[in-house]
């Protein structure tokens, strides 16, 4: 103990070194690695299945319609609006988040007031 410590309290220099880790801080990152491995392998045919699951999955079917014959997609699974978003985040950014805004009846008005100043300059 240094000189000076109060009795009761944490020894001065115990504990963990800064950027010491864990064993299982250790198995963790080290498992995370080969799951990185594994993904990188697959990667193209992942994002193949995203981009499917996206577009959902779908046949071309021939009906008549008042004697034309029209092709129609017919959905054996359908689009995945997640996936879709997903990929759009990847290509445009992420969106900043969504606001939570409750107004009550007098601030609608207000608010409608003043879009409709700005919307006449």
């Amino acid at each position: 103990m240094k000189k000076g410590a109060p009795k009761g309290h944490k020894k001065y220099g115990g504990g963990m070194k800064k950027g010491q880790k864990i064993k299982k801080t250790i198995e963790k990152e080290m498992a995370l690695e080969v799951m990185k491995a594994k993904i990188l392998e697959k990667w193209g045919d992942l994002i193949e299945k995203k981009i499917e699951l996206a577009s959902g999955v779908y046949v071309m079917k021939p009906i008549r319609v008042g004697g034309v014959v029209v092709d129609v997609k017919v959905y054996k699974e359908k689009p995945d609006s997640n996936s879709l978003e997903y990929l759009f985040s990847i290509v445009v950014g992420m969106p900043k988040g969504s606001l939570d805004i409750n107004l009550g009846i007098k601030d609608i008005k207000k608010l409608q007031e003043a879009v409709s100043k700005i919307l006449k300059k």
